[in-house]
């Protein structure tokens, strides 16, 4: 039985020159790494990567996966297929200015909305979508019959949500079984601005918006270090809740 380890993931599984998250669980695992992560991806590419990997597996025995997940304002779409079957993807953040800017006229184009001025409710919305991605892959593996972890590299800005919204997200929270998700409330950004293991922390003359806190450095990406330490605390927690063991 071939032991392999699939990671699906944005930059910060991508290999940079620092090594990355899902190689190193993959060497700690004793596993041949396929790592799938690419620079700016979002849901959309990494659930297709993940179900046409495993569609081209022989066998699933020995097969493990981890998942860093990024921002829900990431989009995907198609833009062709190579001569060896694989497809062309171009991405798009719904977060950046222009994108933004166009999603909110939408919003108040008078066909699109059914319900006289209603206003949509953005920020909320890409909050949901990030829970329940992350829950579809997580289906996905369990399937399949595949051991698991997903952690959070940034999570969404909390902006003033009702009681209502508040007790909504919780109730998907509870979905999310810590054998095979690790502490939501923890980002891999977050363990970078403790540590300070950026790939150039060189000072910002001003400091931007990051989802749900603030870059301060040119390059946050993570040193070897900072993937490193941080495989530590996914490797405590995989070891305490037996998430590359079994699936429950």
């Amino acid at each position: 039985m071939k032991k392999r380890h699939l990671g699906l993931g944005t930059s910060f599984g991508a290999d940079m020159g620092q090594g990355t998250t899902h190689d190193m669980i993959a060497e700690r695992l004793g596993s041949e790494s396929h790592n799938l992560s690419e620079q700016g991806a979002g849901f959309q590419l990494m659930l297709t990567e993940a179900q046409l990997w495993l569609a081209r597996q022989r066998d699933l025995r020995g097969v493990t996966a981890s998942v860093s997940v990024s921002s829900a304002y990431r989009m995907d779409v198609v833009r062709g297929i190579n001569e060896k079957g694989k497809l062309q993807w171009s991405k798009w953040d719904a977060n950046h200015r222009k994108a933004a800017h166009m999603i909110r006229s939408l919003s108040r184009e008078d066909d699109l909305v059914r319900e006289g001025n209603a206003k949509w409710d953005i920020r909320y919305t890409y909050h949901l979508k990030q829970y329940t991605e992350m829950l579809n892959l997580h289906n996905l593996f369990c399937r399949h019959n595949i051991p698991h972890l997903i952690w959070r590299t940034n999570r969404p800005r909390e902006r003033h949500y009702s009681r209502e919204q508040q007790l909504t997200l919780k109730i998907l929270e509870k979905l999310m079984p810590a054998k095979h998700f690790f502490d939501i409330t923890q980002t891999h950004i977050d363990h970078l601005i403790e540590s300070g293991d950026f790939m150039d922390p060189t000072p910002l003359d001003k400091p931007i918006p990051y989802y749900h806190t603030t870059i301060k450095v040119k390059d946050e990406h993570p040193t070897w270090r900072g993937n490193e330490t941080w495989v530590d605390k996914l490797w405590a927690h995989s070891s305490e809740h037996g998430s590359f063991t079994k699936v429950d």
